[in-house]
């Protein structure tokens, strides 16, 4: 198995701390939450990978995944072929970015195929389980979208309070209707 050099711009971090980048040919690589963690990875950082191609069953949507990488904390001059243009990258990962209402879509698709209600943290690796090629769609955004959809009716929200004296509730459940929190 032979190693490609990869630059690229990363553009999401998940719940557990593993992060994907886009290269300028718009692919995914995968980066796991120990190397994302080791070096403080945050969106929109550019790192040089070091990958191999993904795990068969993963390949289609995510051909890469890092076995090396390291951080960039500057553009490499300009006139170094494999130096990408940031725009080139912004702009890739924007064509990547779901609209709101698509995400709706799939939000809502997530939770119908749901024998139950899911927490959030469920809700959002459900999502990116069946949409790995929308990295660039944030937890926040998807979280978003769960309380919008829930302030229009769309779906059925129930928070969780460990204590009374809380200033949040813990964690909500959510489900495609109200009959799923039913047992």
């Amino acid at each position: 198995m032979e190693l490609q050099k990869i630059h690229g711009l990363i553009t999401n971090i998940t719940q557990h701390y593993s992060a994907f980048a886009v290269n300028t040919e718009g692919q995914n690589t995968f980066i796991t939450n120990n190397l994302a963690r080791f070096l403080q990875l945050s969106v929109g950082d550019q790192v040089l990978m070091e990958v191999v191609p993904n795990h068969p069953d993963k390949a289609q949507t995510i051909p890469y995944r890092a076995v090396g990488c390291v951080k960039l904390k500057e553009s490499l001059p300009e006139e170094s072929p494999e130096q990408p243009e940031h725009g080139v990258l912004i702009e890739i990962i924007e064509r990547q970015k779901q609209t709101p209402q698509q995400i709706a879509e799939d939000l809502k698709a997530v939770l119908k195929a749901a024998d139950t209600y899911l927490i959030t943290s469920e809700v959002i690796a459900a999502y990116r389980e069946d949409n790995p090629e929308h990295a660039a769609t944030t937890d926040k955004d998807i979280n978003n979208n769960l309380a919008r959809m829930h302030s229009k009716g769309k779906i059925a929200k129930a928070e969780v309070w460990g204590s009374p004296e809380q200033s949040k509730c813990s964690f909500n459940l959510w489900a495609h209707n109200v009959s799923r929190f039913t047992l």
